[in-house]
C-alpha cells in the first residue's frame, strides 16, 4: 500500500480493504517473530562449541557404496513415455 501510495497509483477500495486486513492479521504474528530474535539476541553463546552441523557427535553416516538396480527394466516398462535413456514428461511452465 505504502508502495502506491508512493507512486501515486490509484488501488481499487476493495484490494484497500484486503490489506489493511492482511497488515492487522499479520502485524502482531511478525511483532512476535521479530520479539523472539530479540529473545535470541540476548542467550549467551560464549561456552558453546560452533558446530558445523547438528549431529556433531559420532559419526552417524554409512558409508557410499554403489549397488546395482534390480528392477530397471520394471522401472522404465512403467514409464509411459521413455525414449532411449530419457523419461519423457509433460511440460508444466508457462512461457510467461
Amino acid at each position: 500500500m505504502y508502495l502506491a501510495v508512493t507512486t501515486q497509483v490509484k488501488v481499487p477500495l476493495p484490494l484497500q480493504q484486503k490489506v489493511q486486513m492482511e497488515v492487522e492479521e499479520f502485524s502482531p504474528k511478525i511483532r512476535r517473530v521479530v520479539d523472539w530474535l530479540g529473545q535470541l539476541q540476548a542467550v549467551d553463546l560464549n561456552r558453546v562449541e560452533p558446530a558445523i552441523r547438528a549431529d556433531t557427535e559420532g559419526e552417524i553416516l554409512r558409508e557410499d557404496i554403489p549397488e546395482p538396480f534390480g528392477q530397471r527394466k520394471a522401472m522404465i516398462d512403467s514409464i509411459p513415455s521413455y525414449e532411449e535413456s530419457y523419461i519423457k514428461v509433460p511440460k508444466v511452465l508457462n512461457e510467461e
